[in-house]
């Protein structure tokens, strides 16, 4: 049986954006702030999923707005291409974590953070991951500007 050409190239184009098309986020609430997570089997930590906070200071707290998920959207494609500047100013900020292992087993909660636009522009973000094997628990925190990356610092 022979599909007319209308029905292959509908269901060529159905494949091509199921393969690259953008994920639909359901976020929860949670302390001041929506969350969901996404996978990122590729990435340097020893869990495959990465955490996202949209954050805000009114309460209630917002739903995410479109421009935010957008954003995120935005980061979330990039994660490959970012992860390796992720790495490298981790890596700079504190030397143990030049040895992948260290990386692996003691870097852990990466999450991907928005906070309300009032505080910094739009298209700011951040990542964290926390390092709970260190002394205390604390959280590394990378600062960036769609793909540019800002700075890093460290905090409990």
């Amino acid at each position: 049986m022979r599909l007319p050409i209308s029905t292959l190239l509908a269901l060529l184009l159905l494949t091509l954006m199921n393969g690259c098309g953008k994920k639909d986020f359901q976020f929860t609430e949670g302390n001041a702030c929506w969350e969901t997570t996404t996978e990122f089997p590729q990435g340097p930590f020893g869990k495959a999923t990465i955490k996202i906070q949209v954050f805000s200071e009114r309460l209630p707290t917002p739903r995410p707005r479109r421009d935010q998920v957008a954003l995120i959207h935005r980061v979330v494609e990039g994660l490959p291409e970012l992860m390796p500047v992720i790495i490298q100013k981790l890596a700079e900020y504190d030397e143990d974590l030049k040895d992948p292992t260290v990386f692996r087993e003691q870097l852990v909660q990466p999450a991907i953070c928005l906070f309300d636009p009032d505080e910094q522009p739009s298209r700011s973000w951040s990542f964290s991951v926390e390092r709970p094997s260190f002394g205390e628990s604390f959280v590394y925190v990378l600062d960036f500007v769609d793909k540019e990356f800002k700075e890093i610092g460290a905090g409990d």
